[in-house]
């Protein structure tokens, strides 16, 4: 009777949407903090270098039901190759960086390019709850005409922990996941322009 009632129950939670394919859009984010940039020049190479293994370019996760098969594709209303760098790129701005093309980047101005490994959103359905997670991984490559070489991995996971399996709680889970990366590579940006200051010859061979 429990095993009748729990498939009931999933049945319930997760058949509303399970079954229709579900658009996200993590780029409409608020920042609220900001590190301080310093006016420091720095160019965000886009769109980022796609490594997924499996993902199509505009699939971005999937929809399960309550037996935890997959039913239909999360897609996102733009490519995450675009707009990621495109969200790095305004956040550093308006934390204080110069934003420049690469052609107008000064001899200590940071080259930025990035590396998509992995941008992915699923439930993971329990008992009681139907929780999207969403697991973001980028690889961070600074550089600069000095010899400065740094490289960096993030890895975020969001999750919106719900009842129900509506679709609006994919695009929480991956607006948090969104978020937090570009909030930590701004910050890895800004400590790095700490540790090696303006006019500064570099002998750096990573982070």
């Amino acid at each position: 009777m429990i095993k009748i009632l729990y498939s009931l129950f999933l049945g319930g939670v997760v058949g509303g949407c399970a079954f229709s394919e579900v658009t996200i859009d993590p780029s409409q984010v608020d920042f609220s903090t900001s590190a301080p940039g310093n006016g420091r020049e720095v160019s965000v190479v886009m769109p980022m270098e796609d490594n997924r293994d499996h993902e199509t370019k505009y699939r971005c996760g999937t929809q399960k039901n309550g037996y935890n098969m997959e039913t239909a594709d999360v897609v996102c209303s733009s490519a995450p190759t675009k707009f990621l760098p495109e969200m790095l790129a305004a956040e550093l701005r308006r934390s204080g960086f110069r934003v420049v093309s690469e052609a107008e980047l000064g001899t200590d101005g940071f080259l930025v390019k990035s590396r998509l490994n992995h941008f992915f959103v699923e439930p993971k359905i329990d008992f009681w709850t139907f929780s999207p997670e969403s697991d973001v991984y980028v690889s961070l490559i600074v550089k600069n005409r000095d010899g400065l070489l740094a490289e960096r991995d993030f890895y975020i996971k969001g999750v919106e922990v719900s009842l129900t399996g509506i679709s609006s709680n994919f695009q929480l889970a991956s607006e948090k996941a969104v978020k937090q990366i570009i909030e930590e590579m701004v910050g890895a940006l800004s400590e790095l322009d700490k540790k090696y200051p303006i006019h500064k010859t570099y002998l750096f061979g990573g982070v």
